[in-house]
């Protein structure tokens, strides 16, 4: 019965754990800089070297790249930013500090596009390469909602454990004797 005890507190303590909401009011130290806000879906790459990275996505039909210095996370602006890809150049314009975009009409049809960015700031130059993926409109969807489905799948896997439980206390509870003749 003990065991039993313990399942059922484990799986009741296990609810209340993802219950718990998130709280705000908590300083955790001062930012260094503000950081732009990177698109949550969508297709995207990165590369980076010693001194310069970059992350690129396709967000609104524009290709947008921030680009920030490798060892300390600071966006790098007033850059001289050139994107290309087979045929395709451009320069990138300037978005906010450390984001740079470019026209992404290219980039919309599903396929592999290799990317050579260069950068060329006050102190820093560098060419980084990259390849995006675009996949299809399927695959595009699926990715979207994998967190959808890894929630349901933990919520399924909650709900056996819980199951599970309930079963064996029912059966512990039909194999004991209910009244002996004395």
């Amino acid at each position: 019965m003990k065991t039993i005890r313990a399942l059922m507190t484990g799986a009741a303590l296990s609810l209340l754990a993802l219950a718990a909401p998130a709280h705000e009011g908590e300083d955790h130290g001062a930012e260094p800089h503000a950081v732009p806000a990177m698109p949550q879906a969508g297709p995207r790459t990165e590369a980076r070297t010693a001194d310069v990275e970059f992350v690129a996505a396709l967000e609104a039909g524009r290709l947008v790249l921030h680009i920030n210095r490798f060892a300390t996370n600071e966006p790098i602006a007033n850059a001289q930013v050139e994107v290309s890809s087979g045929t395709f150049n451009a320069v990138a314009a300037p978005a906010a500090p450390g984001v740079y975009t470019v026209a992404g009409e290219l980039f919309q049809a599903p396929g592999r596009y290799p990317l050579t960015v260069s950068v060329d700031a006050a102190d820093t130059s560098d060419l980084l390469t990259a390849t995006l993926e675009v996949p299809a409109a399927e695959t595009a969807q699926a990715a979207t909602t994998f967190s959808l489905r890894w929630w349901h799948g933990s919520l399924a896997g909650l709900l056996l454990a819980i199951g599970t439980g309930l079963a064996m206390l029912r059966r512990k509870a039909s194999s004991t004797p209910m009244g002996r003749a004395a």
